[in-house]
């Protein structure tokens, strides 16, 4: 060997016993036992945390976590011990871009090859918080987090009037929590945060508010073709609902059992919706319910388990009694001479409908040998609104091409009281028996809420903010008024108290069309 080669072979003799000795050895994940990591990268607001397979291995003394921040290059950021195989990294920044990975350490200085390299960009969102109610139970769900350095939630709770305290806290496994010990027409706020080892808690998620109670609303989305039942402060969905309906022209609740009855437009048929159940058609062999050309209303009677079936073009009314659940007889076909477009129901029984072709309000009252009618006549086109005061036995009527309101007696006595332009929808407040109207009265293409007295004068006027609204309902629990709207970028509901004020909006709906709001035991 001359000199010049030996030289070089002691130089690559030198380097090989450098790299050896030196300060790591970078070992395979097949050597020694020692496989790649699967590493898992989480964030829960500014808090990352990194967690991985534990390495059975007796040369394992801990792990080095290495950090990247905007790309601005690696560095050792951390190490834990070979017992632990998580890590928590506190000091991010919002919207930040940080890389991650991490090797294992070994005796006599040894390093093994990285783990793959995970990004994340953390931010202020946290948690997905969502939160419904039924009757006086509210309930709390998220979306469970898949990591195990997360021990559990805390759920956190503001009564309406007072400062957030930590109410309750659940285990890791668990996504949800029911609060039994709210009261009815009351506010509640809530957030949630993650319980982390060593004591660390996330930031709060976003916090929601609710208003239980004695109530729920059932709003058919014309467009979407789907019936969604809203909690009682008409602000959350309580996730039940019924999609793929058809054409549908009205439907009511039976209270007592809960079950949902629809008019299908197109088949011309009645229909029941049962939670759990597939939707069933009616078609008794006396063709009970296929008589009908044209069905615009129904109405089911709670108090003596009738329903009342108007059918538009015929003019014919039938009322139907159950002899069982779900199980109907034809009781009396009636006929008003002209149409029978929109039908309601008073306490006593006596049956109220607009006959649009003969421009009059209709009362069919229940007698021993039949029933009493009286037409109540004289308006100026088939556009009208009647608005039943249930308890008192009469109820406001309005003309909507001129825009006179009245009053009319089940004797069939109408009294005008008040003139409201361009009228869409009216209901009566149970407690005293005023008026709502949804009215855009001063032509500006906002319609308004008005509220009058029996006597004609007006208690106030607010502004709903809505070009298109299409139902309102007053809720006789609460005294409440529900208001849908079609519009594209305005709010779908509105609920308003009983003075005036919108207590909240609710927008994921897309083209709420009618509503029922149902009482709960």
């Amino acid at each position: 060997m001359n000199n010049i080669n030996f030289k070089l072979f002691a130089v690559i003799i030198f380097m090989m016993i450098n790299i050896s000795c030196g300060e790591r050895d970078i070992i395979g994940p097949d050597d020694n036992g020692i496989s790649l990591f699967d590493l898992k990268v989480t964030s829960i607001g500014l808090i990352v945390i990194l967690s991985w397979d534990a390495i059975d291995n007796s040369d394992l003394t801990g792990y080095n976590i290495y950090r990247q921040e905007d790309g601005g290059g690696f560095a050792e950021y951390d190490s834990v011990l070979g017992e632990e195989n998580s890590f928590t990294d506190l000091t991010v920044k919002v919207d930040k871009v940080y890389d991650y990975y991490i090797t294992a350490k070994l005796t006599d200085n040894r390093e093994s090859i990285s783990s793959d390299t995970l990004r994340i960009i953390p931010s202020l969102t946290t948690l997905d918080l969502r939160v419904t109610s039924i009757a006086l139970k509210v309930i709390l769900s998220w979306d469970a987090i898949d990591n195990s350095t997360v021990t559990g939630n805390n759920i956190y709770r503001r009564e309406e009037g007072g400062g957030f305290v930590k109410y309750d806290s659940v285990l890791s496994e668990e996504n949800s929590f029911t609060d039994l010990t709210v009261t009815a027409d009351k506010k509640y706020e809530y957030y949630i945060t993650a319980k982390l080892t060593e004591n660390i808690e996330s930031l709060p998620s976003d916090s929601l508010q609710i208003i239980p109670g004695l109530t729920t609303t059932w709003v058919l989305d014309n467009s979407t073709r789907i019936l969604n039942e809203l909690t009682h402060d008409v602000a959350h969905k309580t996730g039940n609902f019924f999609d793929n309906l058809p054409f549908v022209t009205a439907f009511d609740i039976d209270e007592n059992r809960g079950y949902i009855y629809l008019l299908n437009g197109s088949a011309k048929t009645l229909m029941l919706y049962i939670e759990g159940q597939e939707p069933a058609t009616f078609t008794n062999p006396d063709s009970t319910f296929t008589l009908f050309d044209d069905p615009s209303d129904i109405d089911y009677d709670s108090v003596r388990d009738d329903m009342w079936i108007a059918d538009g073009l015929s003019g014919n009314i039938y009322r139907y009694s159950q002899t069982n659940p779900g199980e109907w007889v034809l009781a009396d076909s009636l006929n008003t001479g002209g149409s029978a477009d929109v039908g309601q129901i008073a306490d006593n029984g006596d049956y109220w409908v607009i006959n649009s072709k003969g421009k009059s309000v209709e009362i069919y009252q229940k007698r021993n040998t039949g029933y009493n009618r009286i037409n109540i006549g004289g308006f100026s086109s088939g556009g009208i609104l009647l608005a039943l005061d249930e308890k008192r036995a009469r109820a406001y009527a309005v003309d909507i091409d001129i825009g006179a309101v009245s009053v009319i007696t089940a004797t069939g006595i109408e009294t005008p009281i008040s003139t409201i332009n361009k009228a869409i929808a009216a209901a009566v407040e149970p407690e005293f028996g005023d008026l709502w109207l949804l009215a855009d009265d001063d032509e500006d293409g906002s319609y308004d809420l008005i509220k009058l007295s029996v006597t004609g004068g007006r208690i106030f006027e607010i502004d709903t903010g809505m070009s298109s609204p299409t139902w309102m309902g007053v809720n006789s629990y609460n005294l409440n008024v529900v208001v849908l709207n079609r519009t594209f970028d305005e709010p779908k509901v509105a609920t308003f108290d009983k003075l005036g004020n919108n207590i909240n909006t609710f927008e994921s709906l897309t083209e709420p069309v009618r509503a029922r709001i149902v009482k709960l035991d």
